[in-house]
């Protein structure tokens, strides 16, 4: 069989090594095979940075890189600045992209007209999505990035990308110039539940109405846009910041886990099956598996059925899984044999 290699670093602070995994993957069913012990690289080794100045300069430098590799920029996406590749919309990252989104408005400001563009943080199309996208106007363009600490420093590498075009900017900032009350790292990444994502033989697309990274307030609604290449039996997942997980589809409302290839799937769509945000706020995470075939029969009770119970006013709602489940959820799915898996997860940022 094929086996497809999958390298995996992971760089936490100057304190601890850089870690180097790799992974041996079967291509046609998704199934691990072996996973390499810990390769580790000292951050001593790491190459010094050749030029790092303050916070301030490299958003100036960033939003003035964009002008003039941007010109026709008139709508700006503001779509998340992440910690590494948590998906997470950590405080820093909010502050660092409110402030280049200011900062890149100014440049394109004209004194005489007094036209500039337009700054956004909904509509967000996902990056695999982009260039075939019909809904992306002509010069609108959506930012996102990535960052990571790096003993004194922080690099940052942003991205400006359109439906024809991409333009990459790197930075590195120095730890000090970054006010101490701005929390850079996220408080959990979900990254033992995401380390399988986008492994095996079903290649699917999920996001949401607010994009692939998104952000939700107390009281709002999820809309979960989903597609396969080829049918599929999808097994989905909500997984909340205290790691209660809560089944969310199959449901009663939408009973089949098959999906269609090639046919767009709305989550709740027409049903009556919605998922409104609620305490705790923090960092969330939709999960979901797509199997080749149907699987119900393998699969344990407690993930076949829908629990349901009543909140303290009375209303029913949907009780989590047995507490633990966080831990054996991905295990509970790759030990089924002689079926063909893939994952998916989009990360939620719920705030008040």
């Amino acid at each position: 069989a094929d086996v497809l290699i999958v390298p995996n670093i992971k760089f936490f602070d100057s304190s601890e090594p850089l870690k180097l995994t790799y992974k041996a993957v079967k291509i046609n069913t998704g199934e691990f095979i072996s996973v390499s012990p810990a390769i580790k690289i000292p951050s001593s080794r790491l190459s010094p940075p050749l030029d790092v100045v303050s916070a301030k300069a490299a958003i100036s430098r960033a939003a003035k890189f964009f002008k003039n590799h941007a010109p026709d920029l008139e709508e700006l996406r503001l779509c998340g600045v992440h910690y590494q590749d948590s998906k997470i919309h950590t405080e820093f990252g909010l502050w660092l992209q409110k402030k280049l989104g200011q900062a890149t408005s100014r440049e394109f400001l004209n004194m005489l007209t007094g036209r500039g563009i337009k700054l956004r943080e909904t509509g967000c199309t996902p990056i695999s999505l982009l260039k075939t996208s019909k809904d992306i106007k002509p010069g609108t363009y959506q930012l996102t990035g990535q960052y990571w600490i790096l003993g004194k420093n922080v690099d940052v590498n942003f991205m400006l990308q359109s439906t024809k075009k991409t333009v990459p900017h790197e930075s590195t900032i120095l730890l000090q110039t970054i006010s101490p009350s701005i929390s850079l790292k996220p408080r959990g990444d979900f990254s033992d539940l995401r380390s399988s994502d986008n492994q095996g033989p079903i290649r699917f697309s999920m996001s949401t109405e607010k994009g692939s990274n998104p952000r939700y307030k107390i009281g709002e609604y999820l809309h979960l846009n989903i597609k396969t290449r080829q049918d599929a039996w999808l097994y989905c997942f909500y997984v909340q910041a205290d790691r209660n997980i809560y089944k969310i589809f199959p449901n009663e409302a939408s009973p089949n886990a098959k999906i269609v290839a090639k046919t767009p799937y709305s989550f709740p769509g027409d049903s009556k099956f919605d998922i409104q945000f609620s305490e705790p706020v923090g960092v969330e995470l939709i999960k979901c598996f797509a199997m080749t075939r149907n699987v119900d029969r393998e699969l344990p009770n407690e993930l076949l059925k829908l629990h349901w119970g009543k909140d303290k006013d009375g209303n029913l709602r949907v009780n989590p899984l047995p507490r633990g489940y966080d831990r054996k959820l991905i295990g509970t799915f790759r030990n089924i044999r002689n079926v063909g898996i893939s994952e998916k997860s989009v990360v939620v940022t719920v705030t008040r």
